[in-house]
């Protein structure tokens, strides 16, 4: 069956076309769901995303043209979802304390630290998706690159590269905040 006929299906409320996408693409729906989580999630969190992913086809088959790529909205959901997962299982506030452990013994009040945190929040969300995701999995949840690597697609060479411009944009955003880090 084709994505058109199955999205023409789904919007007459068939359920063997929402079976035939579950069998067509969630292998696909899966691979990307553990590309995004990586090792953060669980079985059971991963098994949970994949539903969801079919549940929002369903829910949203109105919404779509009969010529939207199938394949890649159901990537699109499936990341998607998975990066609000990991938003909720590793909270903004968590990074951000990482990010400003220092050496020093400089005293920071809890105001300073909050402005602070703000501004390093703020100055993550200028970087690309992949950047960003980069940047998270290699200094925040201590992926090593080669982790990294295999879990993206990506070679180490390249790794190293984005988290370098990733550290200079971040530096960049940072100084022009006039943020003391």
């Amino acid at each position: 069956m084709s994505d058109i006929q199955i999205l023409t299906e789904i919007k007459q409320r068939k359920s063997d076309a929402l079976e035939e996408a579950i069998h067509k693409y969630s292998g696909y729906v899966m691979a990307v769901i553990e590309r995004t989580l990586g090792t953060s999630a669980n079985e059971q969190d991963k098994e949970e995303i994949l539903f969801d992913v079919f549940v929002a086809l369903w829910n949203n088959a109105e919404k779509l043209r009969e010529d939207t790529n199938l394949k890649a909205w159901l990537g699109v959901v499936a990341r998607n979802a998975s990066i609000k997962l990991t938003r909720y299982l590793f909270p903004h506030d968590e990074l951000e304390d990482n990010l400003l452990t220092t050496d020093d013994d400089i005293v920071i009040s809890p105001a300073e630290r909050k402005e602070q945190a703000l501004l390093v929040h703020e100055a993550l969300d200028t970087l690309e998706d992949t950047d960003k995701d980069l940047f998270l999995r290699h200094y925040f949840w201590q992926q090593s690159l080669s982790e990294i690597s295999k879990q993206m697609n990506m070679g180490i060479s390249a790794i190293k590269s984005r988290l370098f411009r990733g550290r200079q944009k971040l530096k960049t955003v940072l100084i022009k905040e006039d943020c003391n880090l």
